[in-house]
């Protein structure tokens, strides 16, 4: 490994108070459970972002941003259900996702194909740390949390995503079993980064 002090990962979505919270949560569980050499450099955040194929979606179909659209907390209803998964999001507050921070990441996850797209336009210099969740696991997987025909696709879109019971229940059982499937080949993939960069 380098010399570097800490390794950094990071999950970004598109509003920082769910999917990509959820993802980093549940991965730094697995570092405090797992027995791996690296696991106390391993530095887990999260971050929103915003991109052009994004922004055409909600334009397209009419769905009005959030006000404000950052510094919001996750729902109270996913809160509770974090809680009794064992982990509290109850502090967080969304944040988006700034070039300083992708400069200072080794792995970046976005949780959306589009958003991946969008993050390689926007920071073309780190084309190669921007990871799909796909592309960590040996068998193609349709994740429900990444799928819009599953969500309304008008206004109601944000009570469903982050209230609807089966919903949450569902994309919360998803993103735990991805990052209990791909926890290794992801740090794997940030060890091999920093030896590169190292």
């Amino acid at each position: 490994m380098g010399l570097q002090m800490s390794l950094n990962i990071m999950f970004v979505c598109i509003f920082n108070v769910k999917r990509s919270v959820v993802a980093a949560r549940f991965f730094q569980r697995m570092l405090d459970r797992k027995d791996r050499p690296e696991s106390h450099i391993i530095r887990v955040s999260s971050a929103g972002f915003i991109g052009v194929q994004v922004n055409d979606w909600f334009n397209f179909h009419g769905i009005p941003y959030p006000d404000p659209l950052f510094h919001r907390k996750p729902s109270g209803y996913l809160q509770e259900k974090m809680a009794e998964r064992g982990l509290d999001i109850s502090t967080h507050r969304s944040q988006r996702l700034t070039r300083k921070m992708v400069d200072e990441t080794d792995l970046v996850i976005p949780m959306l194909e589009e958003l991946g797209s969008d993050l390689v336009t926007a920071f073309p210099h780190a084309t190669n740390k921007i990871i799909l969740p796909q592309e960590f696991l040996s068998e193609k997987t349709e994740f429900l949390w990444a799928d819009t025909a599953a969500v309304p696709n008008d206004d109601r879109m944000y009570e469903f995503a982050h209230n609807n019971p089966d919903y949450v229940a569902a994309v919360l059982d998803e993103i735990e079993g991805f990052i209990e499937t791909a926890f290794g080949a992801i740090c794997d993939r940030l060890t091999a980064e920093d030896a590169v960069s190292g």
